[in-house]
């Protein structure tokens, strides 16, 4: 499904919620995206009340090789590899029970 981004995309969204304020979970967002995809391809950001939002074109590399069309990170190995460098650069994003070491 092409949503008029050209091509495939990587999209990271980070709850605006938990800061308060947009430019941190923005930061996040950023974080999220290291070293995937060509922003010279296409990159795009949205901000709203609930989470910001960045969009990138993968690389032409990444798309010849992967052959990605639509791949939701979440629940794969490479994904949880992905949060547990997140968490531990930002051990306040883990929920409070994991921060205490409750679970």
């Amino acid at each position: 499904m092409d949503l008029g981004f050209g091509g495939p995309v990587w999209h990271a969204s980070v709850a605006v919620h938990r800061f308060r304020f947009p430019d941190p979970a923005k930061q996040f967002a950023e974080q999220a995206l290291a070293g995937v995809g060509d922003a010279a391809l296409g990159e795009w950001h949205e901000a709203s009340p609930m989470a910001y939002h960045i969009r990138r074109r993968l690389s032409v590399a990444e798309a010849l090789e992967r052959g990605l069309v639509v791949t939701d990170m979440r629940g794969t190995a490479a994904g949880a590899v992905r949060l547990e460098k997140l968490f531990a650069q930002h051990p306040q994003l883990l929920p409070h029970a994991q921060r205490a070491g409750e679970v």
